[in-house]
């Protein structure tokens, strides 16, 4: 006998995004945030954290039982893992972002168990750091990251006032 699993259906257009994911992952809608001045990263980390725990779809995963085409979306526990990094560069801004977006277009998403939300911090100096976000297109669009990113910037400052 089965486990039985229960979650929710695909809407039609995840139902889309889902097929053309079969044959390539690199539909994902993914940001990159300068932020300068100075940063409490533990804030930062913690407002992230919050807003995932908010929002459903940040911490949505999913699960295709065999023989079934499409998957559900089972809704887990918030956790981001907030990766961090640090550079010295003789490259332009432009240059230094286009190469961390790159890498992180490279990074799979495990769909049945991971967290599908990427989050990365690149510090640049001591007052720049890049805060690059990437979700896979089942989750976000760049409405969703363009309103993520002002709910992060929002947060964070009412957090560390």
């Amino acid at each position: 006998m089965q486990k039985k699993i229960e979650g929710f259906r695909l809407s039609p257009q995840q139902r889309y995004v889902w097929r053309l994911l079969q044959d390539n992952q690199s539909y994902r809608a993914q940001c990159v945030i300068l932020l300068e001045g100075d940063l409490d990263v533990e804030a930062l980390e913690q407002t992230i954290q919050k807003i995932v725990a908010r929002h459903e779809i940040l911490r949505t995963n999913f699960r295709r039982n065999p023989g079934i085409s499409y998957p559900i979306q089972l809704i887990g526990e918030a956790r981001v893992i907030l990766a961090r990094d640090e550079r010295q560069s003789e490259r332009n801004l432009t240059e230094e972002i286009e190469e961390l977006a790159a890498q992180q277009r490279s990074l799979p998403f495990d769909f049945e168990q991971g967290t599908l939300l990427h989050a990365s911090l690149v510090k640049l100096s001591e007052q720049t750091h890049l805060l690059l976000l990437c979700l896979p297109a089942l989750c976000a669009d760049a409405r969703t990251l363009r309103n993520l990113s002002n709910e992060i910037g929002r947060s964070y400052g009412a957090h560390i006032e």
